[in-house]
């Protein structure tokens, strides 16, 4: 059994403030009038309680999951499939992005599952991969969304 998430709220009851004072406290607001030793003592009682933000929560109220999905024909088969996931990883990382890496083996159904299982998770943007530089056709799913294409081409 896992144990309770700590909360904004126990945050705000074990520093001794309200709970909109540890929001803005842990959000780093300083458009809010708190005095430098509630926002401490919130800052401490987060990390001695061991508090987490809850991205679900952010990223409903700023429109943004902080995710990005990559999306492949086949590839993990090439010799630079290490470099380009990787590359992928550490420019997502960069920017504060966590990255989901999926594989469709080619398979065109597999593929618009697996893109519908990223839009289903929110993702910010999608990197559509290609095995080999050519033309493809990218799921319709993410026709109008961020997409960047990676080692292929789209028509138009």
């Amino acid at each position: 059994m896992s144990e309770r998430r700590v909360t904004m709220a126990d945050v705000a009851r074990e520093a001794g403030v309200s709970p909109t004072t540890a929001s803005f406290a842990l959000s780093g607001r300083t458009d809010m009038r708190i005095s430098d030793a509630s926002r401490e003592r919130v800052l401490e009682a987060a990390n001695r309680l061991g508090y987490r933000p809850n991205v679900t929560a952010r990223s409903l109220r700023t429109k943004s999951t902080q995710t990005i999905g990559f999306v492949s024909d086949r590839i993990t088969t090439t010799p630079f499939a290490g470099d380009v996931i990787r590359g992928a990883m550490e420019a997502a990382r960069e920017q504060d992005n966590l990255l989901f890496i999926t594989e469709a083996g080619g398979d065109r159904a597999a593929e618009s599952s697996l893109v519908h299982a990223l839009l289903d998770r929110q993702v910010d943007a999608v990197i559509y991969a290609s095995m080999f530089t050519r033309y493809v056709t990218p799921p319709k799913e993410l026709f109008g969304r961020r997409v960047v294409l990676l080692n292929c081409l789209a028509p138009g």
